[in-house]
């Protein structure tokens, strides 16, 4: 799961570090939900609204260091929200709030796997989901395709997902469709946790096309890396690029 943090945030931690202003860091944190995206204004017009929903106690683990995906924190514990009594919705989204009600948004972000929320059911993270990272880069693998069969398409999407079951991603995307002349397409958009996750999903990516390669009229591959959250649109530094002959 992808973070950003609020504009508050962003003030408070700049005029902290460069301008010595004061900051003291809330004693508790909660984990709040969202059928909206908050955004970096950490909009509260979107939380649940239910009897018995209340921001629960989050807590992270002592920030970690990895040359590959940044230095991250992550929470220590499962968090388990009460059941609902009323229909939530589709709850789309997270932020880590300085208070139990009111107050304000820290960091925000999008659930991997949206959840729709009737009476009676409930909302569990597990420990280690919400990862935080501090200007982590993210190397996305980019793949677009004209097939020959709409059906064998279909094959490949089915086993290109399940291929990335193996891996650690922030976001991963595999569809079909067709172009403007009606011909089968395959698209694939990995952001992975990792650089070598990346890597080695690049290089199986290519010898899986390669060897299926009377399936494709045409298939190029790129990787890119970005420095910045999932919602924010920065320039990427574009990496290895790779075409079917």
């Amino acid at each position: 799961m992808n973070f950003a943090k609020t504009a508050y945030l962003e003030k408070k931690l700049l005029n902290h570090v460069l301008l010595g202003e004061n900051f003291t860091p809330p004693a508790t944190l909660y984990l709040a939900l969202f059928t909206a995206n908050p955004g970096r204004a950490g909009a509260q017009t979107n939380e649940i609204s239910d009897p018995a929903y209340t921001r629960l106690p989050v807590t992270f683990t002592a920030a970690a260091d990895d040359d590959e995906s940044g230095s991250y924190c992550e929470n220590a514990y499962d968090i388990e929200f009460a059941q609902a009594t009323v229909d939530w919705g589709t709850v789309t989204h997270v932020m880590v709030m300085d208070a139990e009600t009111g107050g304000n948004g820290l960091y925000y972000g999008a659930l991997e796997i949206e959840k729709l929320i009737g009476v009676g059911d409930f909302v569990r993270v597990p420990a280690g989901e919400l990862v935080i990272n501090e200007e982590a880069m993210h190397r996305v693998v980019n793949m677009t395709s004209v097939g020959v069969d709409a059906a064998q398409i279909e094959t490949m999407k089915l086993e290109i997902r399940q291929k990335l079951f193996e891996y650690n991603t922030n976001d991963a995307q595999v569809n079909d469709g067709q172009n403007d002349e009606g011909e089968p397409t395959l698209a694939v958009s990995v952001d992975f946790r990792t650089i070598s996750d990346a890597n080695t999903f690049h290089d199986w990516l290519k010898v899986f096309i390669s060897d299926r390669r009377e399936q494709f009229k045409s298939a190029r591959t790129r990787v890119h890396d970005c420095y910045h959250a999932a919602d924010q649109n920065l320039p990427c530094e574009i990496g290895d690029v790779w075409e079917l002959k």
